[in-house]
């Protein structure tokens, strides 16, 4: 049995055809996973189709927070997996289709953002008074729908929110009262997913799932390699360690292939800068120095600007540069980031990458924000970890160097069988580039955030060197 069954696929079966499944309205299903496990590729290749086929749902919703997180080619294997193939994709532009579309006894799967959702309240509203089968998979529930009431939100999310109203989780909340297909898919449930803290509406939550080992793990995760960690306080010390950090990310994709930095920069406001346009000086400061600043190696996503940034040389005598910014799509981006043969080696973002973002060869992390998220003293100032591990959760993909297209086709996602056809060189290459490292600050929630990705999500390097050398 692989692990794709055995944590995910089997516990989902499990629950939805328990005798009492039928009448457990009220509950949000919680699917959990490590990256790399299959959440989103089981939503869509086995989950969804599933409940068209054998419970007969007319509609499913699939909510995403984040626009990276969503990719049409993975929803259209919904249509190739259900046995009837009458399947239809409604999208926000042509939504009014639905009725028409059941009526005529097709059934419809509805991607939309968050946003959409909590802006179009009379949506849930109609689906609630048509009486339609109905089902709802909320995508990475621990951004918008972690906390149920802004009560909670201390000690779900880390901060005071005092216009927070918990909008995502009232428009579940009326489905979940009227169906009990409503679940959620996410590697780090908040405190109140886990029963730490009880919900304040009628809509409860409920695990169906365990993590696999990190052992388990060893042959389909990125493995946790070097940490550093650097008072940020201290501007000749982090511009130190990020100029260092920088140095062996370049040297490391020379030796031995594409590895991507991902680089989370200070927000406009950040009474310590490093902001977007401070770190871009420093990538021109620091690439200038050593000739290593090429077109379209810095690519930046951010919610002013998608694209890439490159430097043109003004004045050959001082090194002058003219800064010049070229509109990309975020998906191209995406795609970009994982071409082996792509010039990107660093993306920077703020709030954007936190979650879903599918790049394979994000091997290299620097923070360069204050953030030290923390419990009210009802319970003891916990560091609160979701956000970070979901950051790091970016670098947990395989990686060896080539697509992963072109790596499932031949190994499937399973690095056993591809480890024994190497050679020690190939085997050490390997390490290098399925390693990732992190520079990160030196403050109570980073600290958390690396034992818990060690104890739960990650097999270290040296685990992985072992088990090369063992198998």
């Amino acid at each position: 049995m692989n692990l794709t069954d055995k944590y995910l696929i089997n516990p989902f079966m499990k629950e939805v055809n328990h005798k009492n499944f039928p009448t457990s309205n009220n509950v949000f299903k919680m699917i959990i996973g490590t990256t790399g496990l299959g959440k989103t590729y089981s939503t869509f290749n086995t989950f969804i189709p599933y409940l068209f086929d054998e419970k007969d749902l007319d509609l499913i919703l699939f909510n995403y927070p984040l626009t990276e997180v969503y990719n049409k080619a993975d929803a259209l294997a919904v249509i190739r997996e259900t046995k009837k193939h009458n399947v239809m994709i409604v999208t926000k532009d042509n939504i009014d289709d639905i009725d028409m579309y059941i009526e005529d006894g097709f059934k419809v799967l509805l991607p939309i953002t968050n946003q959409w959702i909590i802006q179009n309240k009379w949506f849930t509203d109609k689906i609630i008074q048509q009486g339609i089968k109905v089902g709802w998979f909320v995508d990475e529930p621990h951004t918008w729908l972690g906390c149920s009431d802004k009560e909670n939100y201390k000690d779900t999310i880390g901060s005071h929110n005092t216009t927070y109203d918990a909008s995502l989780y009232k428009e579940v909340s009326k489905i979940s009262a009227i169906s009990p297909y409503v679940f959620g898919t996410t590697a780090t449930p908040t405190t109140e997913h886990e029963h730490l803290i009880e919900p304040f509406g009628d809509m409860k939550f409920k695990i169906i799932n365990t993590y696999p080992t990190t052992s388990e793990m060893i042959s389909r995760a990125g493995w946790f390699g070097g940490e550093h960690h650097f008072n940020l306080n201290n501007e000749n010390e982090t511009l130190n360690v990020f100029n260092n950090f920088v140095d062996r990310h370049m040297e490391k994709n020379e030796l031995f292939g594409k590895r991507v930095m991902m680089i989370q920069c200070g927000r406009s406001n950040s009474q310590i800068g490093y902001t977007v346009e401070d770190v871009l000086n420093l990538l021109k400061q620091n690439l200038s120095s050593s000739s290593n600043l090429i077109d379209n190696q810095i690519a930046v996503l951010t919610n002013d600007f998608k694209g890439y940034v490159n430097f043109k040389k003004t004045n050959f005598n001082n090194n002058s540069y003219q800064l010049i910014q070229e509109d990309v799509g975020e998906q191209q981006v995406i795609k970009d980031l994982n071409n082996p043969n792509h010039p990107s080696k660093f993306i920077l973002f703020v709030e954007k990458g936190k979650c879903g973002l599918n790049v394979h060869c994000l091997k290299s992390f620097f923070s360069f924000r204050t953030t030290d998220k923390q419990m009210s003293s009802d319970f003891g100032y916990e560091p609160i970890t979701n956000q970070a591990v979901q950051i790091l959760g970016r670098m947990m993909r395989l990686w060896t160097g080539m697509s992963n297209k072109d790596f499932v086709k031949q190994w499937d996602y399973d690095l056993t069988d591809y480890v024994k056809s190497l050679n020690t060189v190939q085997k050490n290459t390997l390490l290098e580039l399925n390693s990732f490292d992190i520079c990160i600050p030196d403050n109570d929630m980073w600290k958390a955030t690396v034992k818990e990705i060690r104890m739960k999500f990650n097999p270290s390097k040296v685990d992985a060197s072992s088990w090369m050398n063992n198998i």
